[in-house]
């Protein structure tokens, strides 16, 4: 949250654009980000994925993952999954 987004949780209808633009990228390109959940009890623990980047033509490698989960390598894994 304080690199991506407003630093501070969204409101319910602020998500909802967040998701239909999500919804948007992946009917135009085909590919976006992913729902990241833990094997173990299936809570949901971030995201990533691929964003393509309209201003520059380039695709790049985002993610969003709960602090609680940080240092398990999990960032670098995760676009690698399906």
């Amino acid at each position: 949250m304080k690199y991506i987004g407003a630093g501070r949780p969204e409101s319910i209808e602020e998500a909802q654009l967040v998701l239909n633009k999500l919804m948007a990228h992946w009917s135009r390109h085909g590919f976006g980000p992913w729902a990241l959940v833990d094997k173990t009890d299936q809570n949901l623990i971030g995201w990533c994925g691929l964003k393509y980047l309209e201003q520059t033509a380039d695709v790049e490698i985002a993610y969003g993952l709960a602090k609680c989960y940080w240092g398990n390598g999990l960032a670098t894994e995760g676009p690698l999954q399906r």
